[in-house]
């Protein structure tokens, strides 16, 4: 199964506009790699999950990825590297506001 299947379910499902995909697909990445309380999920989003993957819920629940080795790598990044002309303008960057994409994968704010 392909993640796009997933986060396509939940888009139709929720009736949230294609706009939205990446963000659906950050959240369902975080959920698929134990990175995301299931506990703040709503449980519309779970059921999708678990019908996509035609899995029952529970099983589904009660599985959990098998734990990561820390990855070597670099420990900064140069604000050049993101297209930016300074770590200030980087840094002060708006945030995504909250919305309703969040409001199903991370509860109420």
């Amino acid at each position: 199964m392909r993640r796009d299947e997933l986060v396509e379910a939940i888009v139709e499902r929720f009736g949230l506009p294609q706009a939205k995909r990446a963000k659906v697909g950050r959240y369902v990445h975080r959920l698929e790699t134990g990175q995301l309380d299931t506990r703040g999920v709503d449980p519309g989003v779970l059921e999708a999950w678990a019908g996509v993957l035609r899995a029952r819920l529970d099983d589904l629940l009660a599985w959990r990825p098998p734990p990561r080795a820390p990855e070597a790598g670099v420990s900064y990044l140069r604000a050049s590297t993101l297209g930016v002309e300074s770590a200030d303008s980087w840094l002060s960057a708006p945030a995504e506001e909250w919305d309703e994409v969040d409001e199903l994968f991370a509860g109420r704010k």
